[in-house]
């Protein structure tokens, strides 16, 4: 089953959440080497949560405990190339910031089971709201 959809910022940054079988990616036609999203609305967070909770049995949100779970860093082997994900708050705004991996095309980042139980864990941590999703 692939679930996807597409989310714009107030700024008009676009995002494309798109989930399959095996992982989530954030996909955008932007052509720039970096996105930061704005995050006034989370309903993108809520959104990889509720996908993440439909693709993985057992996904249960934690804490990173070694650099393989991390979601910081993003390693993609076909492209032998780094990208990454940060969440950034600050008094005045809060930020998904998306570094693809030099090379990739439309795909910005890829989650697989271990990097999103850690990017929801921080997720949930920061951003209460998005405890109330549900499948």
């Amino acid at each position: 089953m692939i679930e996807s959809n597409a989310f714009t910022d107030k700024y008009g940054k676009q995002i494309l959440v798109v989930g399959n079988r095996t992982n989530i990616e954030l996909v955008s036609t932007e052509n720039t080497e970096k996105i930061t999203f704005d995050l006034e609305n989370t309903d993108i967070l809520q959104f990889i949560y509720k996908v993440a909770k439909r693709t993985w049995k057992n996904f249960t949100p934690k804490m990173a405990w070694s650099d393989s779970s991390d979601y910081y860093a993003y390693y993609d082997r076909k492209l032998d190339s780094e990208g990454g994900l940060t969440l950034s708050t600050s008094l005045r705004s809060s930020q998904l910031v998306v570094e693809r991996p030099y090379g990739a095309g439309e795909v910005y980042y890829r989650f697989n089971k271990v990097r999103c139980e850690t990017f929801i864990y921080d997720v949930l941590d920061w951003f209460p709201e998005t405890k109330g999703v549900k499948e």
